[in-house]
C-alpha cells in the first residue's frame, strides 16, 4: 500500500467521526490553503470551525511503533528492528496553525490536534496528540470556550474557504522545494552581512540598531 492511499484512509477514519459532530460547525477536509506574502502552500488534513474556534487536525497513520523523545523532541518509528527519524507531526501542525493565523488576521483562537489513526500515538504532556479512538471523547470534553456564535463561525469558514488553492501534490512538493531554497539564500545572506559588516547585494556598509539590519544604498533589511 502506497504512503498515498494509506494516509487517505487514515484521514477517511477522521473525516467519519468530523462529519458526526451535532454542533453547528463547518468542516474542510484535505485542502491546500496558500499563504499569499510567501507563497507557501499547506496541505491541510482537516479544519474543523465551530463555536469552540478554528481546530487544525493532522492525521498520521502510521502501522509502526511511535518513540518520541521529551528531551531532544525528535520523533522515530520502529522499522525492522531499527529507529528511524521521521518530522514531528507537531511542528508540521503549527506551522500550518501560524498560516491560518496570519489568513484570518483577527484574533480567533485555534487549536492544534495531531490524531494517530492506528491507535498508537505516544504520550506528550502539553500537547494535543491523541489516539483515534479518544478523538470523539476530546471534542466533547476538551476544556474549549464557547466563544463564537453561527454568523462569526460562517465569517471564518468564510475566509479559511476564500483561502484554499487547487494545487496538486506534485505542486505542493515543488512549493516546499523553492521555499526550502529562498530560505537558505535569505540565511545565507544573513550571515555573510553579520559576518563582513556589508550588504550582500551591493557590498556597501550595512547598518544596525539593536536587532534591525539595514543596507542605504539598496534597501536591503533584515531582523534578527
Amino acid at each position: 500500500m502506497s504512503k498515498v492511499s494509506r494516509g487517505e484512509q487514515g484521514e477517511l477514519k477522521v473525516k467519519n467521526i468530523l462529519s458526526g459532530i451535532q454542533e453547528y460547525h463547518h468542516l474542510f477536509n484535505d485542502v491546500t490553503i496558500k499563504n499569499e506574502k510567501s507563497e507557501m502552500t499547506h496541505q491541510v488534513d482537516h479544519i474543523l470551525v465551530n463555536s469552540h474556534g478554528v481546530i487544525v487536525i493532522e492525521t498520521k497513520n502510521f502501522y509502526e511503533t511511535i518513540h518520541y523523545d521529551p528531551k531532544t523532541k525528535a520523533w522515530s518509528k520502529r522499522v525492522k528492528g531499527k529507529d528511524v527519524r521521521i518530522k514531528s507531526p507537531v511542528s508540521q501542525n503549527k506551522s500550518h496553525v501560524k498560516n491560518l493565523k496570519k489568513i484570518l488576521k483577527q484574533k480567533v483562537d485555534i487549536t492544534s490536534v495531531v490524531v494517530f489513526a492506528k491507535n498508537n500515538a505516544p504520550y506528550i504532556e502539553d500537547e494535543n496528540v491523541i489516539n483515534l479512538n479518544d478523538l470523539k471523547d476530546f471534542l466533547e470534553t476538551y476544556a474549549f470556550e464557547h466563544t463564537y456564535d453561527t454568523n462569526e463561525i460562517d465569517q471564518i469558514a468564510k475566509i479559511i474557504k476564500d483561502n484554499i488553492v487547487d494545487v496538486s501534490r506534485d505542486e505542493h512538493v515543488e512549493n516546499i522545494r523553492l521555499y526550502k531554497m529562498v530560505k537558505e539564500e535569505q540565511e545565507t545572506m544573513k550571515k555573510y552581512t553579520l559576518e563582513n559588516g556589508k550588504c550582500p547585494m551591493c557590498e556597501k556598509p550595512i547598518y544596525h540598531k539593536k536587532n534591525s539590519y539595514y543596507c542605504k544604498n539598496c534597501g536591503y533589511n533584515f531582523k534578527l
